[in-house]
């Protein structure tokens, strides 16, 4: 005789028809084909991303960023699969507003880590119209976990976390004046990231340099990101969640102090472990106690509050007893309109963003160009007219110096002028250079960090100067398109140059010409004054900040950026070292024009030629060369860092 079923069966049926609704090939489909439309839009930001993280080691923890989201969602499964989703429509709102700000900032201001911020939001906006604000309150904090996949800009990385570097390097410090004695040191000074261990033994100087002071800090993202982990998935209260996230920063600054001081000690009995591959070894090496201290903390946190058991009166209830129903197969139905209708948004803003880009022959991608003579900074000339080395050339920087300044052409030289006449006063200048290509979001390093962080401080400034250029040896390209009749100036190389008495473009608007000077005080009472300016794509302009509007142009194909800066302890105000810049700029401008790509020739068409673009091969141009251009050089075959 058949029975109804019992309390138990009737109780289970709803889980079992919710489980085959989460996992119903409909429901499979249409998260594949969701995700399928969102990733058709954004793969250029994709794209871009991948480029980032395998690049850098700072970036690389965003790979297992999606999957830590997904790890969140893992945990609350049963949460999730007791709701029941519901279109909501207000959803269209923030889903419109993230495709609209990625369409912003890619076609009028170019930013990749704001075009990540637009896919959270549009990932937001979806998830909203089609599950609900119900569903969305479980998936909230998962989505926004996907912003520890977004490589923050570097301007505003160098912002956050220099003070924090400072303060690594202080507590290194003074942990190597009291542990130091015990390994053989007899004391450490500091000024500002550098430190300088002196051995006991022999006396020796064992310098930790600004780069590897500093580069630690760069893992705070990294620590924000595990922190807020685990904060999600080990703590029960906000409270909790909220102090460790905070904590993030100290464990980071902690584990960076360890580490410098390990560099230190390991220093003292073979320098060559604070460097290079060793270096980044003990680097790594330390991300383990620091991810073990997070967990340690963690612990703590959540013993501070006993959690009360249930008592006999009062049985947990299991997931199946709640008799709330969720998911059943028949919800794609009901949430078919508001699917259509955001993946059909989603499919045709790609369209549209593809027919935009190539309507407007946007170029999103920048390609790295070096110059057609294929000459490099250091090859620049040590006799001027006016100015003359003086010493001896510097020693080439170190693996862990070039991996902070980004790229391998450069010069740091000193020239002092060579004029005989009574009275004149005989200034050094350090002249530095460096060529950057290719990169996509970057600033370049400028005095005002790199010289703080060797310790000096800022002492007045900045100013932006004109730089009085002597133009009298200097005659307008007639054969320029009329928009750039008189902005562009020619120039010739002088007859003892390496490619002598040959004509090179100058950037555009010469006599508009200005640069940033501060000045900075050392310890010991030294005052140097320091000043740059950038030439980006054919322009110039006197800060970092300005040098993404001319080098990432998306009309153009190519990007490169040069920095140029003078810097002298002999100079007594701003305005003397601008006119310094300017006396050695007329004699100098045609050799550095000279190593870096002619841009009239670039926008031409004319260079580079398809045998020289990225990707030909290392060919050398046989055709004939437009004035101005030399033989084509050899092609960069990696993108340079800024």
């Amino acid at each position: 005789m058949p029975t109804k079923p019992g309390p138990a069966l009737a109780g289970a049926a709803p889980d079992e028809r919710a489980g085959k609704g989460w996992r119903s090939p409909l429901v499979i489909g249409m998260a594949l084909l969701a995700t399928a439309s969102l990733v058709a839009l954004y793969f250029r930001w994709f794209l871009t991303q991948n480029a980032h993280s395998a690049s850098s080691a700072d970036w690389s923890h965003a790979y297992i960023v999606p999957l830590i989201s997904g790890y969140i969602v893992w945990t609350r499964r049963e949460a999730i699969a007791r709701l029941r989703p519901t279109a909501f429509w207000p959803g269209l709102a923030p889903l419109l507003l993230g495709v609209v700000c990625y369409f912003f900032f890619i076609a009028g201001i170019p930013n990749h880590m704001l075009q990540g911020f637009s896919l959270v939001l549009t990932i937001f906006g979806l998830t909203l119209l089609l599950l609900g604000p119900r569903m969305m309150q479980a998936l909230f904090v998962p989505i926004g976990y996907l912003l520890f996949g977004v490589t923050i800009a570097e301007m505003i990385m160098l912002k956050v976390t220099y003070q924090l570097q400072m303060m690594a390097s202080q507590g290194s410090y003074i942990l190597l004046n009291i542990i130091g004695p015990l390994f053989g040191a007899e004391s450490t000074e500091i000024a500002g990231n550098t430190l300088t261990i002196f051995r006991a033994s022999d006396g020796a100087e064992l310098p930790l340099n600004v780069a590897e002071a500093c580069s630690g800090m760069r893992m705070l993202v990294g620590f924000f990101a595990l922190g807020v982990a685990v904060a999600i998935v080990s703590c029960r209260h906000w409270w909790q969640r909220v102090a460790l996230v905070i904590l993030a920063a100290p464990v980071a600054v902690l584990t960076n102090v360890l580490r410098v001081t390990t560099l230190g000690v390991a220093s003292l009995y073979n320098q060559d472990l604070a460097v290079g591959d060793a270096h980044m070894f003990i680097g790594v090496l330390w991300l383990i106690p620091g991810f073990l201290l997070f967990m340690g903390i963690t612990w703590a946190l959540n013993k501070i509050v006993a959690e009360p058991r249930p008592g006999p009166d009062k049985p947990k209830q299991p997931a199946a007893a709640s008799g709330r129903r969720a998911f059943p197969v028949i919800v794609p139905r009901k949430l078919a309109p508001a699917y259509i209708v955001g993946i059909t948004m989603l499919l045709t803003s790609a369209l549209a963003l593809g027919t935009i880009i190539n309507a407007l022959g946007l170029q999103l991608r920048k390609l790295p160009i070096e110059p057609a003579t294929g000459l490099r900074f250091h090859s620049m000339p040590i006799e001027f007219p006016h100015w003359s080395r003086y010493g001896q050339e510097q020693p080439p920087l170190s693996k862990e110096v070039l991996e902070t300044l980004g790229t391998s052409n450069y010069l740091s030289r000193h020239y002092v002028n060579t004029d005989t006449a009574e009275g004149v006063k005989r200034n050094i200048v350090e002249l530095h250079c460096a060529y950057y290509t290719g990169s996509v979001d970057t600033v370049p390093h400028v005095p005002e960090r790199c010289f703080v962080g060797g310790g000096m401080s800022i002492t007045g400034g900045p100013w932006v100067l004109d730089v009085p250029i002597d133009t009298s040896a200097f005659v307008n390209d007639s054969d320029l398109d009329p928009e750039m009749h008189g902005r562009v100036m020619l120039a010739q190389t002088s007859p003892d140059s390496s490619r002598p008495n040959q004509r090179v473009h100058l950037p555009r608007d010469l006599d508009k010409l200005k640069i940033r000077i501060t000045e900075y005080g050392s310890p010991d009472g030294q005052r140097m004054f320091a000043g740059y300016f950038f030439i980006a794509n054919g322009g110039t302009v006197p800060n970092a900040e300005g040098v993404r509007l001319l080098a990432f142009d998306l009309r153009d194909t190519y990007s490169y950026y040069a920095k140029v800066q003078f810097s002298s302890a002999t100079v007594e105000s701003a305005p003397e070292l601008a006119d310094i810049a300017g006396s050695m700029l007329t004699e100098m401008f045609p050799e550095i024009m000279l190593r870096l790509p002619d841009w009239v020739d670039v926008r031409s068409g004319r260079y580079p030629t398809p045998t020289t673009a990225p990707g030909a091969g290392n060919q050398i141009d046989k055709a004939v060369s437009a004035p101005g251009v030399g033989r084509p050089g050899r092609v960069a075959q990696n993108t340079d860092r800024g």
